[in-house]
């Protein structure tokens, strides 16, 4: 069997509330939890923290009581800000038991305090060398949340970009995006932002406090403005890239983000496939992806590519597009590399090629040296994993559900010794253990 790394949210610890003065102390691990008399008589706030997972999550519930409120988290951090949400998040980056200390001010000018103690485990685990890992989680929002806990840990990104989770268009452009703002691609259902994904993106971004940016990918149809304003009421900025079809937001993100880029890759929009696999491979080349229609790449997308004038494709639909717009002349615009096969699965291996074996020139050194792995049938699992292959400089690799791709497994044969890890995006309904046992045996590789 392969080495899964899941996402859960088991509760292992709900620690009491209570009331009292607020004096520096220091985690007591023999210390149980305490429940404290409170000193003010006109307010008393309660306060109960609850552990959310063994990676140093903890939430925080207190009352919104329209005042002000100091939370000491007994590691050094201190956290102010108005108590208008009764529930934060925090990440501790070691194990240990904590003292969390609150005091709270009421709209009326009251004072109140609390403190419990919370106990917090931080897993650690081994580097992978020569295995095949699967990352997954229940569905595709937990999974997105599992990729992100394997890349970044507490406080570490420096932005999160959002797409819609169950439908690709406007998310084809997030992988390069993502990589380009430093954080991982989430997923959201588009009209409400669940409590698992949230405490996520507070989790990686440090917490509201921190001010750092949200990208959300798509119109108020695809994620409701609701989403955004919690976001933007919990402290966070908010950009939005949208435009007013698929390959209006693909060029959104490429005007607005990507000002200095040399060129883009170009993919379809009529399917995901061939833009997923094209997502490392862009954020390697530090470029967007902008998108063709079944016949026709937009003007907006043309002039773009005037002033970005280094154009890849990746497909034989994109490819199609640009070479019979380019017969009525292609101005500024000098054709690079195109990556293409017959069907997805070997576009992706075009791509792959590319990326190790380094045949392309217009990719900076620096060989792959893993790859990743997601099913060619659903876009979800590639798209959040991308994000991952990114920052890793791996290529995406398509597969079907069940194994069996002649192609790619015969490339890993060839990369049989090259590569040093692989990694599967999905549980055992996206890809097959099947497809599992068929990489692994391909590249020579230990399933732990």
């Amino acid at each position: 069997m392969s080495r899964s790394i899941g996402f859960g949210l088991a509760l292992v610890a709900v620690l009491g509330t209570g009331l009292g003065p607020i004096a520096p102390v220091h985690a007591d691990p023999a210390a149980s939890p305490a429940k404290l008399s409170h000193v003010s008589p006109l307010f008393q706030p309660s306060l109960t923290v609850t552990a959310q997972n063994d990676h140093g999550l903890i939430a925080v519930t207190m009352p919104a009581a329209g005042g002000q409120y100091s939370l000491s988290m007994g590691d050094g951090t201190t956290l102010r800000g108005a108590d208008n949400q009764p529930e934060i998040y925090y990440t501790y980056q070691a194990s240990g038991r904590y003292l969390v200390q609150l005091a709270d001010t009421d709209a009326g000018g009251s004072t109140g305090t609390a403190a419990v103690w919370v106990d917090v485990t931080v897993a650690t685990a081994p580097p992978l060398a020569h295995a095949v890992a699967r990352i997954s989680g229940g569905d595709r929002y937990a999974t997105a949340i599992a990729v992100s806990r394997t890349a970044w840990t507490g406080g570490s990104a420096k932005a999160v970009v959002l797409a819609r989770g169950d439908k690709y268009p406007d998310a084809l452009s997030g992988v390069p995006l993502a990589a380009h703002v430093g954080g991982p691609l989430l997923l959201t259902d588009p009209t409400v932002l669940d409590t698992a994904t949230r405490a996520e993106i507070d989790r990686v971004l440090g917490g509201p406090a921190s001010g750092r940016t949200v990208y959300i990918l798509g119109g108020t149809a695809a994620i409701s403005p609701g989403v955004e304003k919690g976001l933007v009421s919990a402290g966070y900025h908010v950009v939005r890239y949208s435009g007013a079809d698929r390959a209006g937001t693909a060029l959104a993100v490429a005007q607005q983000a990507f000002t200095s880029a040399p060129g883009a890759l170009i993919a379809t929009d009529t399917d995901f496939a061939d833009a997923l696999a094209a997502g490392p491979l862009a954020a390697a080349l530090g470029e967007p992806i902008l998108l063709t229609g079944q016949w026709t790449i937009s003007d907006g997308a043309w002039n773009w590519l005037q002033q970005h004038p280094r154009v890849g494709t990746v497909g034989e639909p994109a490819l199609a597009v640009i070479s019979e717009r380019a017969m009525h002349g292609w101005g500024n615009i000098r054709a690079n590399d195109g990556f293409q096969g017959p069907d997805r699965y070997t576009t992706a291996l075009a791509v792959a090629h590319a990326m190790i074996d380094q045949t392309s020139g217009s990719l900076p050194p620096g060989r792959s040296t893993g790859v990743c792995f997601a099913s060619g049938e659903t876009f979800p699992d590639a798209l959040s994993g991308g994000a991952l292959c990114a920052l890793q400089n791996r290529p995406m690799l398509l597969l079907p559900a069940t194994g069996g791709e002649g192609d790619v497994l015969a490339a890993l044969d060839h990369w049989n010794g090259a590569l040093s890890q692989a990694e599967l995006f999905g549980g055992p309904a996206a890809l097959s253990q099947t497809a599992e046992d068929q990489v692994a045996q391909a590249l020579s590789f230990t399933e732990n």
